[in-house]
This record gives structure tokens, sequence and C-alpha cells, in this order.
């Protein structure tokens, strides 16, 4: 086909229209928290017992912060895995 004929053709109609997928499947159904929890074996779901877990893993802020500024670090140089 030379190049006018390829600019000035027009598709037809079932070339042009995109199948999408129906709503109506279990992705786009909305879940509560629990109901996820549930599903992914999760057995504490309260937000206020679960938070501070992690306190002590760390002795200070300054020990927390190098802790974080490492992962970045290894993101950059592509040693994360």
């Amino acid at each position: 086909m030379n190049r006018t004929n390829r600019q000035t053709k027009k598709t037809s109609k079932k070339r042009t229209i995109k199948k999408t997928p129906g709503r109506n499947g279990a992705f786009w159904q909305h879940k509560t928290i629990e109901e996820i929890a549930k599903e992914q074996g999760i057995k504490e779901t309260d937000v206020d017992k679960l938070i501070g877990r992690g306190k002590d893993l760390w002795s200070s802020d300054e020990e927390f912060e190098r802790f974080v500024a490492g992962i970045y670090e290894r993101r950059r140089h592509g040693r994360g895995q």
C-alpha cells in the first residue's frame, strides 16, 4: 500500500472498538478491611493493637534513620533483592 492510501484509508469499526472487562467480576467488589484480612489469614485487625509493636527493634531514632537510609542506598544501586 502506498503512503497516500495508508493515511486516507479508514479502519473498520470492528478494529477500533476496544473490549473492556465488565465490572461485575470479583475484582470490582468492595470489601471491608476485616474481609480482606480474613481472606489473607490475618488474625489481628485492630490497628490500635498493631501500632508500636516494632518500637524495640532500634535503640534510637538515629539507628532507625540509618537503617532506612541503607535501604534507599541499596535500591539506588540495584542491590535491594
